[in-house]
């Protein structure tokens, strides 16, 4: 009875066709061999189905479903359902990875068993594979100002990657940066289904809150921002964006201290929180037009974090109203709590 693959490829698609030839040479061209590819698709009616079918009669590591079209969250849950490696990849259709990605990533986690995430650097790209205009990822705050060292390996122990996830959108810019061991998804659970395109923001979070990650210092992955693409980029500014990352946050928080209430012993969350709460109580201020709407808008938002309010109505007294930066915030209260020790540098 032959081995079970070392990874399962989680490959999703819906009418892809401009981009999944290309991805499914990257998945070719992997350097490790040991590796099943789930493909799940939407019914796709634009040739991609058709070439999938192709590819799977020529390789049977290839593995084909079809599924009526629930969105990415529902495909990537099916097909991690279907999978048998021992960890699982992401493969979005639309982006693409250097030969070696799999197997470094793979390299990683059997050295440091310790850990169950692998995070790799990533390149933004274009519709034509070029570097994209819109964003580079070395300019992401984040990123660049030091919560995440990308420069050197390093193990970031939770709930480290879990809290900095409050401070600018996430830590994680994209699935394909991930190589996540498969029991990870046993123990936490899968991807929430009913949040659009950005569910995959409250999984990390959630799993970064309880379990530990190594960092690759390469650019093993890529992500393609063009018009077709699930996330609207532009979106990504928007106060309701920013509304819903922090609903998805409360549920991350929830869902962590659920699995274990003393991942977080210690730690005042509500202070996390105020990263991105703050900007959208201070929208929601000043869309209140009365003072009877200003001060039910501090009460609805007193009961989901009372320091925030607290926060908001001291710096009001004093006139304050220089915004706070979400990054150098989290970073204080990195500071604050010592956090900083739960990163440690590895070769």
């Amino acid at each position: 009875m032959p081995l079970p693959p070392k990874v399962s490829i989680i490959l999703p698609n819906l009418n892809s066709y401009p981009f999944i030839s290309e991805r499914i040479e990257t998945i070719l061209h992997q350097t490790l061999a040991e590796w099943e590819c789930i493909v799940i698709d939407g019914y796709s009616n634009d040739g991609s189905w058709e070439l999938l079918t192709e590819v799977a009669s020529k390789d049977t590591r290839f593995h084909l479903y079809q599924f009526p079209p629930k969105g990415p969250y529902d495909a990537w849950n099916k097909g991690i359902d279907k999978s048998t490696g021992e960890y699982i990849y992401i493969a979005t259709s639309d982006d693409t990875m250097v030969s070696q990605c799999i197997e470094q990533m793979v390299s990683a986690l059997d050295k440091h068993q310790v850990c169950d995430i692998a995070h790799c650097n990533l390149r933004v790209i274009d519709e034509q594979g070029e570097a994209s205009s819109l964003l580079d990822w070395d300019d992401v705050p984040i990123y660049f100002d030091g919560l995440i060292q990308t420069n050197q390996s390093n193990i970031r122990y939770a709930p480290y990657d879990g809290l900095v996830h409050c401070a600018e959108g996430g830590v994680y810019m994209s699935i394909t940066q991930l190589l996540i061991r498969k029991r990870l998804f046993e123990k936490i659970g899968l991807f929430l289904t009913n949040y659009g395109s950005i569910a995959d923001f409250e999984w990390t979070m959630r799993a970064s809150l309880l379990y530990h990650t190594i960092h690759i210092p390469k650019y093993l992955a890529t992500w393609r921002i063009h018009p077709k693409q699930a996330t609207s980029f532009a979106s990504l500014q928007t106060i309701e964006h920013q509304r819903r990352i922090c609903k998805l946050i409360d549920i991350a928080f929830a869902k962590a201290l659920q699995i274990n209430p003393n991942t977080l012993k210690g730690i005042d969350i509500n202070k996390f929180r105020v990263g991105k709460q703050l900007g959208v109580l201070e929208n929601d201020w000043r869309k209140a037009k009365t003072k009877r709407a200003k001060i039910l808008v501090l009460l609805e938002w007193y009961k989901k974090n009372s320091y925030l309010v607290k926060l908001f109505i001291k710096r009001m007294i004093k006139k304050d109203y220089k915004p706070i930066h979400p990054i150098q915030y989290i970073k204080q209260q990195i500071s604050f709590y010592h956090l900083e020790h739960n990163v440690t540098i590895v070769e």
